[in-house]
């Protein structure tokens, strides 16, 4: 009996159901199905505006904000290096120095070289020099002339007369050890000038503003000016006709603006300007890999460069100072020893030229690897356009080592014993220079070594 009457109620619960509350419940369903649908489509514009447009704008303005702290860490390694440059430029004489006689007179403005060479101690020395050098010739005449005598019937015996030859030679050139000598300086500033301007592409740069140039050259701000898109080098299609270095959005960070002796008008480089940036660009797309690598090693470049050239004004006016010796002797070893001051004396005036031409060749191929001129793989392939940076990034790095080899890899051309000093020199500056650059990445180094050990300590943990 009860198992009927239960039965017979689960047949009305079932019918309730059935009858009554399922199509209520689908009613109300499809009632509040119309109501999202309806919501959803008036809600529509204002979600997208919130996640595609609003949040966008959001991630984009906090990431241009953290990117412009790291802007400016790069504006200062910058200027660190256009403080060595600076340096290296008035030691060089790729700048002149400005030069007042101690008897007094009017400033003048001389390459270094030739104002140390100008400068009244240096030129007593070298008088006394000359004088002390024109006593030994006559004595080195007196006794090759009684050599010759005594050695009449010898087969490598010296005429009286070849003997009065030599003198007369070493006296002239007596004469003319200070016009030549100043001829010579003026000669070296003046080739060191047209190698660095022709290599510079013919626009007064220095090597901070190249390198920044070159890190700009995938940053246009192309939400702004979507017509600007060809002077990015990403853009796929037709790349604008002046796009380089030195086009019109990116000459204003490549020349310097100087006056007529050189000197830079601009008191604070426009790299270093953020509102001049912004004009164009966007902090977060500037290419700080580059950037910073090719500045860390430019520093360690600089200082090498820069401890030659410095070397390079001792050795010069040690060597002007002892010409007269060598001469001196001349009417006893026919000029042989002469010869061999002359050539280290070439090779030490011209040493380090090779250094500033590898300089700015290894910064012009680096703005034409960047420019994206040359891809090294096919970019089409997968991972191409990373290897093609990654392999980029390595030949930055190769190709400072050939900075350093190549110069005196140039001198030994004029002189062996120069270009072996010439590497100890390098070697000095170089460790200097590693020394400047361990400052500038100290910082680095350290937030790299705080985040992974950040990121051991949570995977040890989990």
């Amino acid at each position: 009996m009860t198992t009927v009457q239960l039965g017979w109620l689960q047949d009305i619960i079932d019918w309730i159901f059935d009858k009554i509350l399922s199509p209520v419940f689908e009613w109300l369903g499809g009632l509040l199905s119309d109501v999202f649908n309806w919501l959803f489509n008036i809600l529509k514009p204002v979600l997208d505006f919130i996640f595609e447009i609003f949040l966008k704008d959001i991630i984009g303005e906090f990431l241009e904000f953290v990117a412009f702290f790291v802007y400016k860490r790069l504006t200062i390694h910058l200027m660190i290096l256009d403080c060595l440059e600076d340096s290296f430029n008035a030691i060089s004489g790729l700048k002149p120095v400005y030069f007042t006689p101690v008897k007094g007179g009017a400033t003048q403005t001389t390459s270094l070289i030739s104002a140390v060479y100008s400068h009244e101690s240096v030129q007593r020395i070298i008088g006394l020099m000359i004088a002390v050098g024109l006593g030994l010739c006559f004595l080195c005449a007196i006794l090759a002339t009684i050599k010759s005598i005594f050695e009449m019937d010898g087969s490598e015996n010296k005429s009286i007369g070849h003997v009065m030859r030599q003198t007369a030679k070493a006296y002239l050139y007596f004469i003319l050890i200070p016009f030549m000598s100043m001829i010579f300086l003026y000669l070296s500033t003046a080739i060191l000038n047209s190698l660095n301007l022709a290599l510079s592409g013919g626009f007064p740069s220095s090597v901070a503003r190249t390198i920044f140039t070159i890190s700009t050259m995938d940053a246009v701000d192309t939400d702004r000016f979507p017509e600007l898109a060809n002077y990015n080098s990403s853009y796929e299609g037709q790349p604008a006709s002046d796009f380089g270095l030195t086009d019109r959005l990116r000459r204003r960070f490549y020349e310097r603006h100087v006056n007529s002796l050189g000197e830079d008008i601009e008191q604070i480089p426009a790299y270093a300007v953020g509102k001049y940036v912004k004009e164009h660009f966007l902090y977060r797309k500037l290419d700080y890999v580059v950037g910073f690598v090719i500045t860390w090693i430019m520093v360690v470049v600089m200082c090498s460069v820069l401890f030659v050239f410095i070397c390079r004004v001792f050795d010069v006016m040690l060597l002007l100072a002892v010409q007269p010796f060598f001469v001196a002797v001349m009417p006893l070893d026919d000029g042989e020893h002469y010869r061999k001051w002359t050539e280290m004396f070439v090779g030490k005036l011209f040493g380090g030229f090779g250094l500033v031409a590898a300089m700015r060749v290894y910064l012009t191929i680096a703005g034409t690897l960047f420019t994206n001129e040359i891809y090294l793989v096919d970019p089409n392939r997968i991972g191409g356009v990373f290897i093609n940076y990654i392999m980029k990034l390595f030949f930055l790095v190769a190709g400072s080592i050939a900075i350093k080899s190549s110069g005196p890899l140039i001198t030994s051309i004029l002189s062996e014993g120069a270009a072996q000093g010439e590497q100890e020199q390098i070697a000095v500056g170089e460790m200097v220079g590693k020394k400047i650059q361990g400052a500038m990445t100290k910082p680095f180094k350290k937030g790299l070594q705080a985040g992974i050990g950040k990121l051991t300590g949570m995977m040890g943990g989990g």
